[in-house]
């Protein structure tokens, strides 16, 4: 089986998904407090120069005390309101996962964002399946703030990747990969194929780390 991996955001949407949703979930139900704690926590650690991978763990401690039920639920709703018919998409990208399916190959969302979030575009590309960050929830479905399993950033996509790979069968050799973000790099050096989305990414200035004799870049 072949199969092509696709990070989200900034690959298939022009936006942050987590951040939009954060946006919209924190001023829908009037969580100024919580928005305005999250701002200053985020420019800490962006001042400090804090990895990706701290700060995307830190953004699941937020939702801390809230139900997965409820997430969920807001996420349908974010996705109604700021996603579906609205010029978020990369078309481009939106293409070439038709241009996948038509082939038969597999379509996986490879992410640092969540299930409720991903879920909804996922059924709109009709997406074959989704590796994310899954938030640890307790036996009453509350969220604890933390994070299980892989932290599918960084290296972690690229451990989610092969964990995949090998529970489906798929063939790396001959799969795909798209990412935009410097981040993304461990991802598509596991695989064949590998496209960089943006001619002026983070990641198109180092495409020359990447170990990938067929990489690709492609204008957006």
């Amino acid at each position: 089986m072949i199969c092509a991996f696709f990070d989200v955001d900034g690959t298939i949407l022009k936006i942050n998904s987590m951040l939009s949703f954060f946006d919209y979930w924190t001023n829908n139900n009037k969580l100024n407090k919580l928005r305005d704690s999250f701002y200053k926590e985020f420019k800490r650690l962006t001042d400090c120069q804090c990895s990706r991978e701290v700060m995307n763990k830190k953004y699941y401690s937020f939702f801390k005390g809230f139900s997965e039920k409820e997430i969920f639920s807001q996420g349908q709703l974010w996705f109604n309101d700021q996603i579906l018919n609205k010029d978020v998409f990369i078309q481009e990208v939106v293409a070439l996962i038709s241009e996948h399916k038509i082939k038969g190959h597999k379509i996986v969302f490879v992410s640092g964002s969540m299930l409720p979030l991903l879920e909804p575009i996922g059924r709109l590309l009709n997406v074959d399946d989704i590796l994310c960050v899954k938030p640890v929830k307790n036996r009453e479905g509350i969220l604890t703030g933390d994070i299980g399993g892989f932290q599918t950033i960084g290296i972690g996509k690229k451990e989610a990747i092969l964990e995949y790979a090998t529970n489906q069968n798929i063939d790396l050799v001959k799969s795909y990969s798209y990412g935009d973000d410097i981040t993304d790099m461990s991802m598509m050096e596991c695989v064949g194929n590998a496209v960089c989305v943006g001619g002026d990414s983070a990641l198109a200035l180092y495409t020359g780390d990447i170990s990938n004799k067929n990489l690709k870049i492609i204008n957006i």
